[in-house]
């Protein structure tokens, strides 16, 4: 923001302890780490905020159901405000940023694109993924390249503690006795 602010004469003054940006307009932006602790979204309460903008909402390590729910959105009441969730897919299809992506979280609008949709990184990113096939082919089948550049819903099981698959279930028992527990 900083860098945006010097190279478009915006004149804003930044403060370090709360974070934040203020405008000549007495516009305010606050940034903060909901995943640092749950201090940080309880700051949220009590607020009026005309929109609210959740980076990354797929990494976040915080349920963000009650965040938004039970913290953000009664503090946009008053003002009508807008919340975003914002992000990348990821390795966990569950919670709130999955639901609304997917359409099973009803009442949010879904805006998605890619990096073909950036006329500014589309040549320089097919660039690379020319290269990284280039090297790799198989990178395409991975978890990382899938959610990364095609923003699809993967699992990485090698990021499990538990690496469930249909290799590794078993339904039933051929033989069994009383000792199988």
């Amino acid at each position: 923001l900083q860098v945006i602010s010097r190279e478009k004469g915006l004149e804003l003054d930044f403060r370090e302890n709360p974070l934040t940006v203020k405008f000549k307009n007495g516009s305010v932006i606050y940034l903060m780490g909901l995943n640092q602790s749950d201090d940080q979204a309880e700051k949220l309460l009590g607020q009026k905020y005309k929109l609210v903008v959740v980076d990354e909402a797929a990494s976040q390590k915080r349920d963000l159901r009650d965040i938004i729910y039970g913290k953000i959105e009664p503090a946009t009441a008053d003002l009508n405000g807008t919340i975003c969730l914002i992000g990348t897919t990821g390795n966990v299809t569950s919670g709130l940023f999955y639901d609304v992506t997917t359409g099973q979280e009803k009442g949010w609008d879904i805006h998605e694109w890619d990096w073909r949709d950036n006329p500014y990184m589309k040549d320089k990113i097919q660039k690379q993924i020319d290269q990284m096939v280039l090297d790799n082919p198989e990178i395409v089948n991975t978890p990382i390249f899938k959610q990364m550049y095609l923003n699809e819903w993967v699992i990485d099981t090698d990021q499990l503690c538990y690496k469930i698959s249909d290799k590794n279930i078993i339904s039933y028992f051929k033989e069994y006795d009383d000792s199988w527990t």
